[in-house]
């Protein structure tokens, strides 16, 4: 999703995250979709989940 965004707006941006700086892939949010689509997460009900990296946690 960011190979049309300038390398320098991609590495601001990064530079905020606080965890790790990391990028996402599609294999990041498949295992979450795979979790709650697995009985280990029979007790999630209505919750937002941010697949954000920690993005968030600032």
């Amino acid at each position: 999703m960011l190979d049309d965004v300038p390398k320098e707006i991609v590495e601001n941006q990064l530079k905020t995250i606080a965890v790790g700086h990391p990028v996402g892939t599609p294999d990041n949010i498949a295992r979450i979709v795979a979790w709650l689509c697995s009985d280990d997460s029979k007790w999630v009900s209505g919750q937002t989940i941010s697949a954000s990296g920690g993005f968030l946690m600032l």
